[in-house]
Formats: structure tokens, sequence, C-alpha cells
């Protein structure tokens, strides 16, 4: 299961890089590398990408992909998505944890900021979003989703526990 293996990497030496529930430790170096991508793609992820570094005490270290935590891929046909904080260490070390099917500003400040461990808002444990479940479903399993019922609570109805978290903020409505 991922947490077993989020507990072996806890066990190495790259496990003083993890902190608290999905959060990296403070000051750590999230070693990230890309799979694919043309070099302005790359350059424009490396750039945008650095701007949570001013607000998170954790550095971005760009590296070859046998030595990153993070691994962006840039499939233009598999949406934009991200793994939430360490849960990326859990990944293969050859498979995605990231996929920028858009390279603008904001999609890569969104994607990142799962990487810093933030989740989307309607996943805070605090915000008790009373969603109306079969119509989220009718309209999320047609176009443009298209999603799997299982994508759709994952990604919209599924709300994450404190405990994998670890002491989150308040509800941002």
């Amino acid at each position: 299961s991922q947490e077993e293996k989020l507990a072996q990497v806890k066990s190495t030496d790259r496990g003083a890089a993890i902190g608290i529930g999905k959060y990296w430790a403070a000051g750590a170096n999230v070693r990230i590398s890309f799979i694919g991508g043309t070099p302005a793609q790359r350059e424009q992820v490396q750039r945008v990408s650095r701007e949570w570094t001013q607000h998170a005490n954790l550095n971005f270290v760009f590296t070859e992909l046998a030595d990153s935590d993070v691994r962006v891929a840039f499939d233009v046909n598999g949406g934009s998505w991200s793994y939430v904080g360490t849960d990326a260490t859990a990944i293969p070390a050859t498979a995605p944890t990231m996929n920028l099917a858009w390279t603008e500003r904001s999609n890569i400040l969104h994607e990142f900021g799962h990487v810093l461990g933030l989740i989307e808002e309607h996943q805070n444990p605090n915000a008790g979003v009373k969603w109306n479940i079969p119509l989220v479903l009718k309209e999320l399993s047609g176009p443009p989703n298209l999603w799997p019922e299982a994508v759709i609570q994952q990604r919209v109805l599924k709300v994450y526990p404190p405990k994998l978290l670890g002491e989150y903020r308040p509800f941002d409505p």
C-alpha cells in the first residue's frame, strides 16, 4: 500500500526530507525531474514553480529522473494533476507524479501547490461541503470530463481525513 511505501521511504536517508502528514520537512530539497517536454516547457516549469519557494521553506532542485522525488510529464491528453506532497515518494521511480497538459503560469502554480502538500479546497477536512452527489456524478461523468465514478469520488467528493494531513488550516470559502 501507499502508506507502507511511505514508511519505507521514511526509514531511508531520504526520509529526513519528509515532515508531518503529506508535508515535506522544513528546509527540504525536493528533487524534481522531467519525463518528456520541450526545453521551453521545462524552462517555464522551473521558472514558475520556484515562485513557491519564496513562500515555503523548501527548495526545488531540478535533477535527473533516477534521483527525483517529483517527476513532471507533459502528456497533452492526460490533463493536469499532481500527487499531494510526499505521496509522490511512494510512486515507482519511472512513473510521473505530475502531469502538465497546460504550462500556463496559473496551472503550474496550482499543480506545484499540490507538490507542497496543499489539497483542493473542497477536500479540506474543515470544509463541510454538502454535495448534491447524483448531480455531481451526472455532470462530471459527461463531456468534457467523462470521468468514471471512482475518479469523481477521488478528485471531488473525497474529504481528506485530518490524520493524513496533520494540522490543517481552516476552510477558505
